[in-house]
């Protein structure tokens, strides 16, 4: 890389030591690629937009005045989440997202955004990640276990750990700034998910009521699906109770 720059220095090195590790790094590499790395600790309503939103940002600022397009470089997040995003795909931890046809998915429309998602907790399950890779995972998900932290023996990790604690805060007021108002957007945002939350929770016990009172008790598959299930699909499901015949017609019928 021909710089790193870490976004966010003020939660260093207190986040680190109260076992909090909230990092967001941007680094350039020769070519001038812009990369923006985070770790995601809160599951956050809007993630996907907030962070396709920021991204675009990073995208549209490398430009001065008066310069030509030439000069843009691509901008690639690569996000890792203590969540799973995508909890309905189980057999897949790692994702890579970029401008492509729907029904052409080979062609694609440039390099100019790109986000790369490891669902971390997915990932230690799966495991088959690049040994490298793989070596990281117990430090961004386990920082609270001092027994596993002990155990970290891949040197560019404790190097890393090193240096995060010897930080000092400097950076651009311009990413400070980005910052705050990303941890304000979050907040709402976290407010809200809790919010959708409770009421998911809340359709998801009443139509497993529902179910259990005209089926009798509900196979384990069916539980899951439940638990998967986003608020319209569960409103969905409910009003095909009432003329359903079989557990097979509410997941069918309308």
């Amino acid at each position: 890389m021909a710089s790193v720059a870490v976004l966010n220095p003020d939660i260093l090195p207190d986040g680190v030591a109260g076992k909090q590790v909230v990092l967001d790094v941007l680094a350039r590499d020769e070519q001038g690629t812009l990369f923006i790395v985070e770790m995601q600790v809160r599951r956050h309503l809007h993630w996907p937009e907030r962070n396709v939103y920021y991204l675009a940002r990073s995208l549209s600022q490398q430009l001065k005045k008066g310069e030509g397009y030439l000069h843009l470089k691509p901008a690639i997040g690569i996000s890792l989440l203590m969540h799973d995003l995508f909890p309905e795909h189980a057999d897949q931890a790692c994702w890579h997202f970029s401008l492509r046809d729907t029904t052409q998915s080979q062609v694609q429309l440039g390099q100019a955004l790109q986000v790369h998602i490891i669902e971390l907790s997915k990932a230690e399950r799966l495991g088959g990640l690049p040994p490298n890779l793989s070596a990281w995972i117990p430090c961004l998900r386990h920082t609270a276990e001092e027994d596993v932290m002990s155990q970290i023996t891949h040197k560019p990790v404790q190097e890393a750990l090193e240096h995060l604690r010897g930080m000092s805060s400097e950076e651009g007021l311009r990413w400070a700034a980005m910052r705050r108002e990303m941890a304000a957007a979050e907040e709402q945002d976290s407010l809200a998910f809790e919010r959708q939350a409770g009421l998911k929770e809340g359709q998801t016990a009443l139509l497993t009521r529902l179910l259990t009172r005209k089926f009798g008790s509900l196979p384990e598959s069916v539980q899951r699906r439940l638990s998967a299930a986003s608020a319209s699909q569960l409103d969905a499901w409910a009003m095909n109770v009432l003329d359903a015949a079989s557990l097979d017609e509410v997941f069918t019928v309308g």
